[in-house]
């Protein structure tokens, strides 16, 4: 992975980069995965007799069972005190925020994954991207981010490191990619030529 050079041109600012071969297929890969999980949640949403009759698309209003998709679609409202019926109240407005807005941030994170593998060189390679595709790509690696380290439990305190042997020691390399790559493309972002 290089790091992403601002080049401003009559159409706007462009950024150009390079990806190893195995760098493109993984990021590939990794995105692919996430768009898939977001499909299984979009499809698991019940069906909804006004989303019928009106065309109003409806969420599912219950949050994700899975840590990792608690964690791409987090709770909308967390209440300031632990009291039950602070509890309560909480549940029902996360549950009528997340019928409303659920399907418009599934579809937000689809389009940028989807721009980012319209845009990834398929064999590696140099590559140029515009601003908007920029903040997608920047968009979609950070959902992959936080999808890869949820299911390695990275808190705010690491892991930093994992012994060779690990089972997941390879998986924390691939996140700390991904920062790497992430960070290089904001800074790439807010640079002025």
């Amino acid at each position: 992975m290089r790091k992403w050079k601002r080049v401003d041109t009559a159409d706007g600012p462009r950024f150009r980069s390079a990806l190893a071969s195995h760098e493109a297929s993984l990021l590939e890969s990794l995105v692919m995965s996430m768009l898939g999980m977001l499909e299984e949640r979009e499809s698991s949403s019940p069906a909804d007799e006004l989303e019928e009759i009106t065309g109003m698309r409806t969420g599912n209003s219950q949050p994700p069972q899975d840590d990792t998709m608690k964690r791409l679609l987090p709770d909308f409202y967390k209440p300031q005190t632990e009291h039950p019926a602070g509890s309560t109240a909480a549940e029902s407005l996360n549950s009528a925020l997340r019928g409303l807005h659920e399907p418009d941030i599934i579809d937000a994170k689809r389009q940028a994954a989807h721009r980012l593998l319209d845009t990834v060189p398929p064999k590696g390679g140099k590559f140029e991207i515009t601003e908007e595709d920029g903040h997608c790509w920047a968009a979609a690696v950070n959902d992959v981010r936080l999808a890869l380290g949820t299911m390695l439990d990275i808190g705010p305190d690491g892991p930093d490191r994992l012994p060779p042997e690990h089972p997941m020691a390879g998986h924390l390399d691939v996140y700390q990619w991904l920062t790497v790559l992430q960070e290089y493309l904001v800074l790439g972002l807010n640079s002025r030529s």
